[in-house]
Order: structure tokens, then sequence, then C-alpha cells
């Protein structure tokens, strides 16, 4: 799925992880977070980015606009 989408969204950033595909993979599942006790919002990026508004409902924000 994520090769698929960074296939998808062409960005020439991703040249290095294409090339070196079980490298960038390694270095992502040796990745972790340390923190402790913060709340952790997972955010499916594989549609268009929300407006403003569509966020703010999303992650239920007052609005102060």
């Amino acid at each position: 799925m994520l090769k698929v989408r960074m296939l998808e969204r062409n960005n020439e950033r991703d040249r290095w992880k294409f090339d070196h595909w079980d490298e960038y993979i390694a270095s992502i599942q040796r990745s972790h977070c340390t923190w402790c006790g913060i709340p952790r919002l997972e955010y499916d990026n594989s549609e268009p980015l929300p407006t403003a508004h569509e966020l703010c409902e999303l992650l239920e924000l007052k609005r102060y606009f």
C-alpha cells in the first residue's frame, strides 16, 4: 500500500526510497515513538487532503475562523 501511494504521488523526493527500497523499509520498521501518554491520531492520506473546515470537523475542533 505504501509503495503504491508513493508511486501515485510521483514525488521526486521519493526517488532514493525507491532506489533503496529494502533499506528504506528497514529504517521505517526500526523507528518507534518513545513518547508516553501522548494521544495518537492516525490518518489515511490516500485521499486528497481535507479542507481546513473538514479537518476541524474531523478533529472536533472549535472553529476560530
